[in-house]
């Protein structure tokens, strides 16, 4: 249970992140992004969505691929 409230959490920090300014384009570059990620990557927000001092966007130009195991070490730190 406490793995689906997180996942839920991250969800709406997406949602609510994700400006309304974005254009169909700007989607589909998103999702473009994501689905070409790297094996052994993950798809990580450079400011990130839930930080403690600043909260960054869900745009294309806040993403990286970064490798899995530096994600999980970086959390939410910019």
């Amino acid at each position: 249970h406490i793995h689906a409230a997180n996942e839920a959490k991250r969800r709406a920090a997406k949602v609510n992140a994700t400006p309304k300014w974005l254009t169909k384009y700007d989607f589909e570059q998103i999702q473009a992004f994501y689905k070409n990620r790297p094996d052994g990557y993950h798809v990580d927000h450079i400011v990130p969505l839930r930080g403690k001092e600043v909260r960054g966007l869900h745009v294309l130009w806040n993403l990286q691929y970064l490798l899995a195991i530096e994600n999980i070490k970086k959390s939410n730190k910019t």
